[in-house]
């Protein structure tokens, strides 16, 4: 070590010496693909290149996958442009020399890797950097303490073991300090302390201990069964804690007892804690304005700017703490340049903060982002411009709420409305106002803080840099002008990552709630199939006392039977759903008319006919549908077709977020889907997961569309199966786990081996993102090529007979394909993902063709599965050229297990 120092000292006569520190040094960081170590990779390979090797811990299945997640997340990223720049036709070949993918997972011992990887990197590795994390305001607190807590103690069970290990770099946050006030120093957190016992005099409260809060989760894991009831019970008990010993919300809190794990295991480990504040859009490097997701603040701005937070419950004057990605990445290599020189066994404190060197206020905040929206408005979902006004704030949660209420009727000009009008509208207000409250309680303890981050670390840092390191790892924010940057930078960067307006393949729809019904009358309405012979209805009223309640026959205006159901709402940021309604009946007739209505008997009558029993049975098959003109072309086209299942791989409404774009989608789809069963199966546009914010994937999908999971014996909405006249179908969900050992795969393995052939002698597969693709688009995504490598032998193996997907958006149809070659007895892959929706067509194909793609066209259309008995179907995509639909593609099909090569 001291050689080590008497030669940087030659290197540097001044300064720290921050490039030669990296020079040689082999590096562990986690939380690789995250926003703040992204950008911390891409400065130390941008300036210091001869940095030996990078080991990025991954979560994948295997080596392959990790790798994949190298090349779409890093190599590919945007981020990375200017390193490509600099090394030209030798940059992949550079990043691979330097970048080492691994596969594993800091919640387990050893951090998930194979004892072999495990050893040679605790042999070889000279730093490690910690950036993994869960920063969900309010997550469920058991997931919370797996990240947040356990993660930082396998990895310092795991930096014990390390041989050469000259420092440890943990990332916590400055909001980790919770509520206290005033200046906050640059203090370690110790195992039992808390902030509510810092603020009285008395020991009221227990002593905090990282153990008694493991157990408290396990407890009520063992105690509650139910997931949903679990979700909500392990979010309510992380707040609790948090507030009971003096923390904002379970994000803070778990940070800083993962703090004290760190110090109550660091015996002779040089430990480094970097609390960086809010981290904002790139300041300068490697350019300005690279963000990646919402940040801390960027909901707030948004939602301002799209006109649905026009006030604010807030302390105008509040500092709000941002600081730049590229500053806390060159906060971040100085310091630890200073401390692995220096592998003093001590914990080291940073705050990389602004408010003690350069405060900006919610007001100033709010007032950039007034100039910037009127300069630069966001558009609607009606595709009209928004009209911000200034930002009004309140102290008081009522004050607040009128003024809401004020603003939302003036938007809607209700003294022009009737009292039927009134009266529904004023619901719809009344649910806006109650969430945009709960948003406010969420962010209240930002936008009431009353502490301010001493950065005196930070400025001593500073001191020791030379003129050289100050300029090439800027960290001083006092230099930055605010106005200019939010302006600028940082407000043009979350407009662009919004990918709020984008080009339409043609005018898209909107259709709004209709003003003509009663608030208990039935809207949206679909059916789904359950089972052999019964039916879902769903529908959604604005009346939460509406009967949930289907009368039905099989003559017009009669309805002697009926069956009850259940309702279900969700919230989503600003928006509530109306209620959501879902009755299953039956036993029903096959391929019989039956006549219905929803919830009151004066409600209109809808119709729809029941599958038959046995062959023949036509499909339709549509994917990634969305709305715009094309959409209803397609579903024009589809309506003629006489067809008695709709197959959707997935991608519906296309709302991504913006959640009156699933009412729209399901007043757009409903003249169809209340006639004919509709079976779907999720794409990437449900997700609509935003980090900070709204924590759970596919909340408005799972409560809108509900399939019949739970009679194939699956434990999730995303995947499952169902049978209809001789046909097994099979819907998988790309977006959700789907390695060996999942439940996904587990389930998919058992529902497999239940087919009969002898009684259903097709089996079809639907999902998201193909397998095979000759598509420019949607390449080596590791949805399509992890799934495929996971999940192909199992298909195989069964003899199923197709694969449809979507995402790609165009028609494509392959060969009956196994392993990448063509097979007879492997499943035929098609795509069909150009049912209209709003971002255009993928027109651009990868030549030559590959040997195994038969057709593919980028057009608009849809696809029609005509099966004719237990050995025979017919296969035509239709092209929608506009008022016809045109075939431009069929085939007749002859199934595997007929094959006597193929026989299982």
């Amino acid at each position: 070590m001291e050689n080590e120092r008497e030669i940087i000292a030659q290197k540097c006569s001044n300064g720290i010496g921050i490039v030669e520190f990296f020079e040689g040094k082999n590096i562990l960081v986690t939380g690789a693909t995250g926003f703040l170590a992204k950008a911390l990779i891409e400065k130390m390979l941008r300036t210091t290149p001869n940095v030996n090797k990078i080991y990025l811990l991954i979560r994948a299945k295997d080596k392959e996958a990790a790798f994949h997640r190298l090349t779409s997340e890093i190599i590919e990223s945007k981020l990375f442009k200017c390193l490509e720049e600099m090394h030209g036709e030798s940059y992949k070949l550079f990043i691979q020399s330097k970048v080492v993918p691994v596969v594993g997972n800091i919640y387990e011992p050893n951090l998930g890797m194979d004892i072999i990887t495990a050893q040679k990197i605790a042999e070889e590795v000279d730093l490690i950097v910690d950036s993994a994390a869960i920063t969900t305001f309010n997550e469920r607190y058991d997931l919370a303490l797996d990240a947040n807590v356990n993660g930082p103690c396998q990895l310092m069970m795991f930096a014990k073991k390390c041989k050469k290990l000259k420092l440890f770099m943990h990332y916590s946050t400055a909001y980790a300090n919770g509520g206290r006030k005033g200046l906050i120093l640059e203090k370690p957190f110790t195992m039992g302390e808390s902030i509510t016992n810092e603020m009285i005099t008395s020991n009221n409260v227990p002593s905090l201990h990282a153990a008694i809060e493991l157990d408290l989760v396990s407890k009520l894991k063992n105690k509650i069964n139910n997931n949903n009831g679990l979700e909500q019970n392990m979010k309510d008990l992380g707040l609790e804690r948090a507030k009971l010993y003096g923390w904002q919300d379970t994000y803070s809190f778990t940070k800083a007892i993962g703090e004290m794990i760190i110090n109550s295991m660091k015996d002779e480990i040089p430990i480094l804690i970097l609390r960086p504040s809010i981290i904002t859009s790139s300041y300068k490097e490697p350019f300005s304005g690279w963000i990646q997701g919402f940040r801390a603040i960027d909901p707030l701005i948004f939602f301002y700017g799209k006109g649905d937070l026009p006030g604010l419950l807030c302390d105008p004057d509040c500092l709000v703490d941002v600081v730049p990605v590229d500053m806390v990445v060159n906060a971040t290599m100085a310091a630890i340049a200073k401390h692995g020189y220096l592998q003093s066994p001590q914990l080291n404190v940073y705050h990389v903060a602004s408010t003690c060197v350069n405060p900006v206020s919610l007001s100033q905040l709010f007032d950039y982002s007034y100039e910037y929206f009127n300069s630069f408005p966001l558009v609607n979902s009606k595709g009209d411009k928004v009209e911000v006004r200034k930002m009004k704030y309140f102290d008081k949660l009522s004050d607040f709420s009128n003024y809401i209420l004020e603003v939302l009727s003036k938007q809607h000009r209700v003294q022009d409305l009737t009292e039927k009008e009134l009266s529904k509208i004023q619901k719809r207000f009344k649910r806006k106002v109650e969430y945009l409250k709960h948003f406010s309680k969420l962010y209240e303890p930002y936008t009431f803080y009353g502490g301010w981050f001493h950065v005196g670390n930070m400025r001593n840092l500073m001191e020791e840099m030379s003129e050289e390191e100050r300029r090439n790892f800027e960290i001083d924010a006092s230099k930055i002008n605010w106005r200019d940057y939010f302006l600028g930078i940082h407000l043009p960067a979350i407009d662009s990552s919004l990918s709020y307006e984008r080009p339409p393949a043609r005018k898209s729809i909107f259709l709004s709630l209709s003003q003509d019904l009663d608030s208990s009358s039935p809207q949206q309405v679909h059916i789904s199939m359950v089972g052999e012979d019964k039916m879902r209805v769903s529908w959604i009223t604005e009346d939460s006392g509406t009967p949930v309640t289907v009368q039905y026959g099989t003559s017009p205006g009669s309805y002697p039977i009926s069956a009850n159901g259940d309702t279900t709402t969700y919230k989503y940021i600003l928006y509530k759903s109306g209620e959501i309604h879902n009755v299953v009946i039956g036993p029903l007739k096959p391929n019989t008319v039956y006549y219905y209505r929803c919830g009151p008997d004066s409600s209109p009558e809808f119709s729809f006919k029941t599958p038959p029993a046995g062959f023949p049975i036509k499909f339709a098959v549509v994917g990634d549908l969305g709305q715009t003109d094309w959409t209803t072309s397609t579903l024009d086209h589809i309506s003629k077709s006489n067809y008695d299942v709709m197959l959707l791989p997935g991608d519906l409404s296309y709302a991504d977020t913006l959640q009156p774009l699933w009412d729209s989608f399901g007043q757009l789809v409903e003249p169809l889907a209340s006639r004919r069963p509709w079976m779907v199966t999720q794409g990437n546009h449900e997700i609509e997961k935003i980090p900070m914010v709204h924590s759970e994937a596919f909340s408005s999908y799972n409560a809108r569309w509900l399939m019949p999971f739970e009679q194939s014996g699956s434990t999730s909405n995303l995947y499952y199966s169902f049978e209809v006249a001789g046909v097994h179908v099979i819907m998988l969900g790309s977006y959700t786990d789907f390695g060996p050992g999942s439940a996904q795969y587990n389930w998919l393995t058992n529902d497999l081996k239940k087919v009969d052939r002898t009684k259903t002698p097709w089996l079809l597969v639907l999902l998201h993102a193909p397998w095979y693709n000759s598509n420019t688009a949607h390449q080596g995504e590791y949805e399509s090529y992890g799934m495929k490598n996971s999940m192909e032998d199992l298909l195989f193996n069964a003899r199923v007979d197709i694969v449809f997907a979507g995402h790609v958006h165009a028609y494509e149809r392959f060969t009956r394909v196994y392993k990448d070659n063509a097979n007879n007895c492997g499943p035929i892959y098609m795509t069909i993902g150009d049912g209209g929706n709003r971002e255009g067509l993928a027109s651009k194909y990868i030549d030559p063709k590959p040997e195994t793609s038969v057709f593919r066209e980028a057009s608009f259309g849809h696809g029609e599965f005509d099966v004719v008995n237990a050995t025979h179907a017919q296969w035509t995509w239709h092209r929608n050229d506009d008022d016809e639909a045109v075939v431009s593609d069929t085939i007749w099909i002859t199934n595997l297990v007929s094959s006597p090569s193929c026989k299982i």
